[in-house]
């Protein structure tokens, strides 16, 4: 962990790839004051409507030898106690969903049925560079919390970017806020 904040830090401070102590990554990369940013597909729809010339791209590998990107995904949930009377309507919306999920796809994100992925209509558009990722997909542990634990560790190393801790001390408290509502969630 240590040594992937040293490098994200050195990126912004030994680096200087964007301006420091100013983390408006979308609007640097607008301005070209960067050249290439770190975001999810959902982004494209705000580079549709400028002159700028962008494309998106897979994630490059830096430390694992295992191809992998973070990913994370929406989810249709159904309740086990849904009411029988429901259920078809419960089944014609995801049948509309799989059928239409260019339009989803038409927001930045990926498509909700592989028919769509593979169509020549999605092939043509930028967010393939993330679906061809699909394979080494890494999604987020099944952690109660996690988003919680993650704000946590984000808060810390957000403070390291703007040089305000250092990567030791932002960890150990990042870990010191984790342990501390883990154990108040697990009160006996």
């Amino acid at each position: 962990m240590k040594e992937a904040v040293q490098f994200e830090h050195d990126l912004i401070h030994k680096y200087n790839i964007t301006p420091k102590n100013d983390y408006d990554t979308v609007g640097n990369f607008l301005r070209g004051n960067v050249a290439m940013i770190f975001k999810g597909p959902w982004t494209a729809p705000t580079f549709m409507d400028t002159d700028l010339e962008w494309g998106m791209a897979e994630v490059p590998q830096f430390f694992n030898k295992k191809q992998a990107v973070t990913s994370k995904s929406h989810q249709f949930v159904i309740p086990v106690t849904l009411q029988e009377s429901k259920k078809e309507g419960v089944k014609a919306f995801l049948e509309f969903m799989n059928e239409n999920s260019m339009d989803w796809a038409n927001s930045g994100q990926a498509p909700a049925s592989k028919k769509v992925y593979e169509s020549a209509e999605f092939q043509k558009k930028p967010q393939l560079a993330m679906a061809n990722q699909f394979d080494r997909a890494v999604f987020t542990p099944q952690i109660d919390s996690v988003s919680l634990y993650s704000q946590m560790l984000y808060a810390q190393v957000t403070d390291v970017l703007y040089n305000r801790k250092t990567i030791d001390k932002a960890l150990v408290r990042a870990q010191k806020d984790a342990m501390g509502m883990y154990e108040a969630e697990n009160v006996e």
